[in-house]
């Protein structure tokens, strides 16, 4: 499972887009953790977090404690690997489907961030404006996260049922 994870094709394009992901992410590290490139560095971002964007005492656990923070992470490795466990080595048409199906939460919820007329939670900017953009960036975002992979692998489903209908119709 390993090597299917970490097999990657020998192509210059996607060799091209690893290094300009690796930059992106790098520069965005270093803003965060680092106050590089105009960010604000640990302490900054741990205090928006916290405090502006309303994620729990918990998550500043995390940080100052290396136990936490470790348990944090393996947690995160874990969530993710479960989530992805159905869409890798499937077969067919159940990881596209899938994809989709998990996008339904997260755009319900966006969408009623987005349409709802009203403020929910405590505002950044103003109040509806705020709320609206917070919507709109999970919708977008997380539709795209999941669609993406989705799509290629409907490609390839499609392409492998063409390939087989062409070989029934030679034999």
């Amino acid at each position: 499972m390993l090597k299917k994870l970490t097999q990657t094709p020998d192509d210059k394009v996607f060799t091209l887009l690893r290094l300009v992901l690796g930059v992106i992410f790098f520069a965005h590290g270093s803003q965060k953790m680092l106050g590089w490139f105009g960010g604000y560095g640990f302490k900054g971002t741990m205090a928006f977090f916290t405090q502006t964007a309303h994620i729990p005492a918990v998550f500043a656990l995390a940080h100052q404690s290396p136990f936490w923070h470790d348990f944090q992470r393996v947690s995160f490795l874990l969530a993710g690997l479960l989530f992805w466990r159905p869409v890798i080595g499937s077969s067919g048409w159940t990881a596209p489907v899938y994809l989709f199906l998990a996008t339904l939460p997260c755009d319900a919820l966006s969408a009623f961030f987005v349409f709802c007329g009203r403020v929910v939670y405590r505002p950044y900017l103003s109040a509806l404006d705020d709320q609206e953009l917070a919507g709109a960036v999970m919708w977008v975002a997380v539709t795209f996260f999941y669609l993406i992979p989705a799509l290629v692998l409907a490609a390839r489903q499609l392409s492998g049922e063409r390939g087989q209908a062409a070989e029934i119709e030679v034999a």
